[in-house]
Parts: structure tokens; C-alpha cells; sequence
């Protein structure tokens, strides 16, 4: 397959979409296991409900807190086009080049097959909202900036 083959076009967005959302994992895990909440084996919708279940205090700020919140709002509506892309095997729709579907073996239920389909675009456009909460997470969850000392400096 050339890099131009449409399959292999779609895998390679898929894989940048796919990292997209592991910086915001890496960001939830970082903050869980300096607050020493860390655990194995668990998905990030436990990672999540881990997470708002942190309250606010000296290292989480009110307001670093609902920063977070917020983030969190906004990766979970995310969360079941990136569990498809995950999860599922992808497949060109026969006769498109454009046009993937990916069936989630997690989300059937015995009646028919449950696909969600993605253009390239929306692939991307996928990666780029979750870039951009990972970064606001990745602001969120940093830990706290020594205060600056009280002490004017001393001058020579």
C-alpha cells in the first residue's frame, strides 16, 4: 500500500486521533498518581469518575478544579467515538474511498450491527477537539507554582 491508498490514509488518522486522546489520558494519569490515586488496569472512564471525585484543595484549586470539570464535560461526549476507533476494525464502506466504518464488537446487541461511520475530516476534526481538551487539561492538572518569595530582593 502507497501512503496515498485510501485505507492507508484513514489508518494514519485514525493513529493520530487515537494519540490525540492518549495526551489526555496521559495527563489524567500523571495528576491521579501525584495525588496518589492512581490505579492498574483501569479505563479512562474510571480515570474520569476517579478524577471528579478529587475535591478541591491546596494542589487543586476551586478553580484549576472546574477548569478540569470542564475538560472532563467535554472528553466524555468524546468518549464513544473514540472507544469506535479503539475498538472497533475499521473498513473503507464498499465502493467509497472516503467514507469508514467502525463497529464496535463492545457496543452490539444481538439485533443487527451498530457502526459509526467517519470521514477523514471528521477523523481529524476528532483529534483536534480532543488536542485541544487535552491541553486544557494538561493546565488544569499541573501542579501548583511555588509562591513567589515575599522577600524583596536584595540589592548590592
Amino acid at each position: 500500500m502507497t501512503a496515498h491508498h485510501p485505507e492507508m490514509l484513514f489508518h494514519l488518522h485514525r493513529s493520530h486521533c487515537i494519540d490525540a486522546f492518549g495526551k489526555a489520558e496521559t495527563a489524567i494519569a500523571t495528576f491521579l498518581t501525584r495525588h496518589e490515586m492512581a490505579k492498574a488496569n483501569v479505563t479512562l472512564a474510571q480515570q474520569l469518575k476517579t478524577l471528579r471525585a478529587i475535591p478541591a484543595n491546596p494542589q487543586f484549586s476551586k478553580a484549576r478544579r472546574a477548569a478540569a470539570h470542564t475538560a472532563l464535560d467535554q472528553l466524555e461526549r468524546l468518549l464513544p467515538a473514540r472507544n469506535d476507533l479503539v475498538h472497533a476494525e475499521m473498513r473503507l464502506l464498499k465502493g467509497s474511498t472516503s467514507l469508514a466504518a467502525f463497529v464496535n464488537p463492545r457496543e452490539q446487541d444481538g439485533v443487527g450491527r451498530l457502526a459509526r461511520h467517519f470521514t477523514i475530516d471528521e477523523i481529524e476534526a476528532l483529534a483536534k477537539t480532543a488536542l485541544d481538551v487535552a491541553g486544557r487539561l494538561e493546565a488544569a492538572l499541573q501542579p501548583p507554582r511555588p509562591a513567589a518569595s515575599a522577600q524583596a530582593p536584595v540589592e548590592d
